[in-house]
């Protein structure tokens, strides 16, 4: 007998985020074209300044979803969506690759006028970690250089020695 192995779904584009407030984002997507008349759902990953994991936030058939308590004061968040494929005749779900990530910062509260100056300020900084693919990126580049730098050396002496 002959089987072909089932298609997954396509890569959602990357969500749109509208701030709703100090602490919520709505994430909106376009549903990406089911396969055959197999039903879609999404799942919606989150992640949070300071960490490189993203974690589940939403699971469900809509093509947008609220997300509450989040981390306010400039914070940065990145979410990113991947469709599911519910297949009828087979309980396995087929999960599509995650689309791009979109980031996202939610608004600072506002500081009220008798709150000094130095402490408004440091509301405002903001700081940058790195993730690991950003980690990895670095030390690539960082060799190449380095590689570049030692084949221009190499190249040098050699010239210099005939």
């Amino acid at each position: 007998t002959f089987t072909t192995s089932r298609a997954l779904p396509p890569a959602v584009k990357a969500p749109r985020a509208n701030s709703l407030g100090e602490s919520s984002v709505l994430l909106e997507w376009q549903p990406v074209k089911p396969v055959g008349d197999d039903p879609i759902s999404y799942v919606v990953q989150l992640q949070h300044s300071g960490s490189s994991e993203f974690s589940v936030v939403y699971r469900g058939r809509d093509t947008s979803c609220t997300l509450s308590n989040l981390v306010p004061r400039g914070a940065f968040h990145w979410a990113r969506v991947a469709a599911v494929r519910h297949c009828p005749q087979s309980p396995e779900l087929l999960c599509g690759p995650y689309g791009p990530a979109t980031s996202f910062q939610l608004s600072a509260p506002s500081v009220p006028a008798s709150e000094p100056a130095s402490e408004s300020a440091a509301a405002r900084t903001t700081s940058w970690t790195l993730g690991d693919q950003h980690w990895a990126g670095l030390l690539v580049g960082g060799f190449t250089l380095a590689a570049v730098l030692v084949a221009v050396l190499l190249q040098e002496l050699v010239s210099w020695t005939q």
